[in-house]
């Protein structure tokens, strides 16, 4: 292609001469000279119809194109009118849920080939939350990369008189044994009444939109301390002021508290009887283009004691599993990132409620984010 002209071969059969009246043997000779001009013709189509027959040869090895890593996703302007649409080749829950997830770009040569329409899906949804919901200028994160250690630190030297037990360094896991007052734990169980439904997930709707979906992973109830009641109570207030002062972030950052309720079964392999959250992590992939961010923390308080079962394990810390039995007024606080990248996921955080086996189990759930959260929440871009 391009540069060098090729030279002629020297085998190269010329075309057979038109001069026929030079022809000293009209007959004989004109018939030969005939069939030559018919195969000189003819020779480039019969084996342009073999190839075509018995298919082309592949080229060598070093004539074929590369095949480059997939990049990150990126939406089809269109250019192209010959290509199919997209397709989730895969599982269609499981593509939603893994692009949910951030897979789209943690994992693209696999979502691009496997999951494209669930990936397409998502980058139009944050296309068109951008437009939306702007974001302002001198946006800036509340835990900066580095921060997190001092933040713990204080916790163990400046609140002692809620009984900080440090379980885990890195990551930092802290159990406060006395962290809620009986009566700040009853308050939460009261504006919980009559509010709680079936708990659900995060991930992609069917129009690719982020929102609340069924999951097989939780089995929990819940409800929000939003309604007014709740959030003028003296007794709620004193712990979300405490919530905040413990974690240093303001207390815009946390989202309303999320009210959970248990239930027992009598035998912990029966799915549908159980009340339970297999492992997980509170950090949502999609959050990072949103306006209040990824969850940096989560402080679970327990809101009554359970006889049996229940208990928080978290799975991958670096020391081995850690398990939290269910005890009034006792919390648990820990990082959902990572110190230095405050704004990627600690996938050593993951945990799990195990299911109530006696009894029954009163949660609260506070999830603190690197930005304003309630700002954004009454704005309507929490979602999308």
């Amino acid at each position: 292609m391009g540069g060098k002209r090729r030279p002629q071969s020297k085998e190269a059969v010329a075309a057979p001469s038109l001069d026929w009246q030079a022809s000293d043997a009209p007959g004989k000779r004109r018939r030969k000279r005939g069939v030559s001009w018919l195969l000189w013709l003819l020779g480039p189509l019969l084996a342009g119809g073999a190839v075509l027959f018995l298919g082309a040869k592949e080229p060598p090895a070093h004539m074929k194109p590369q095949e480059a890593e997939t990049p990150a996703v990126k939406v089809d302007e269109g250019t192209d009118k010959m290509k199919p649409p997209p397709v989730d080749l895969h599982n269609t829950s499981e593509c939603a849920a893994w692009a949910a997830d951030g897979q789209c770009a943690a994992n693209g040569a696999f979502m691009l080939t496997r999951c494209e329409l669930s990936c397409l899906k998502l980058e139009l949804v944050k296309q068109a939350y951008e437009r939306r919901c702007p974001k302002p200028e001198n946006y800036t994160p509340t835990l900066a990369p580095g921060q997190m250690p001092r933040t713990f630190a204080r916790i163990m030297s400046h609140f002692q008189e809620l009984e900080p037990e440090m379980i885990s360094e890195d990551p930092p896991v802290i159990l406060f044994h006395k962290f809620l007052s009986d009566a700040e734990a009853e308050a939460f169980i009261k504006h919980g009444a009559g509010r709680y439904s079936k708990s659900l997930g995060v991930g992609l709707d069917k129009d690719g939109k982020m929102a609340d979906v069924p999951t097989e992973i939780r089995t929990s109830s819940h409800g929000w301390c939003q309604h007014q009641a709740c959030l003028d109570d003296p007794e709620v207030q004193r712990v979300t002021a405490r919530v905040a002062d413990v974690t240093q972030t303001p207390t815009e950052n946390a989202e309303f508290a999320q009210l959970v309720y248990y239930h027992a079964c009598d035998d912990e392999s029966d799915n549908n009887k159980c009340a339970f959250y297999r492992r997980h992590s509170d950090y949502i992939a999609g959050d990072q283009y949103r306006l209040q961010g990824v969850r940096i923390y989560t402080l679970f308080t327990y809101l009554n004691d359970v006889p049996e079962g229940g208990a928080t394990r978290f799975t991958d810390l670096p020391n081995g599993p850690v398990t939290f039995q269910p005890v009034k007024g006792k919390a648990v606080l820990w990082p959902s990132v990572l110190a230095d990248e405050p704004h990627t996921v600690d996938p050593r955080t993951h945990h799990e409620a195990l299911p109530v086996t006696k009894g029954e189990k009163y949660g609260a759930n506070f999830w603190i984010h690197q930005y304003n959260f309630r700002n954004t929440h009454a704005k309507g871009c929490t979602a999308g």
